[in-house]
């Protein structure tokens, strides 16, 4: 079973019409053989965060998932440079003290 938070929803949405065949893509991927969707979208394991997952859809789309037994949460789907900008800190930027 596959379900969408509403954040991933909105973004899906506010998506540009060649990015939404590609989430569709994924989405069907997921609904008719999940077995392969870790190596066809590059699966990484989020640190700290139990059974969550980054997959490539495209160059620059990444859907966060959540899988648990019998159930796959698109949780975000968002583009590759802003979670770059998120995080990667500036360049030239100190930690705090």
């Amino acid at each position: 079973m596959i379900e969408l938070t509403k954040s991933s929803r909105v973004a899906y949405e506010a998506l540009k019409e060649r990015d939404k065949k590609l989430f569709m893509r994924l989405y069907h991927q997921i609904e008719n053989d999940p077995q392969t969707l870790w190596k066809l979208y590059q699966a990484k394991k989020l640190p700290n965060i139990d059974n969550t997952y980054l997959l490539r859809v495209s160059e620059q789309l990444r859907a966060i998932v959540n899988v648990n037994e019998n159930q796959i949460i698109i949780l975000e789907v968002v583009k590759h440079d802003t979670l770059q900008r998120l995080f990667s800190s500036p360049k030239g930027s100190s930690k705090p003290a």
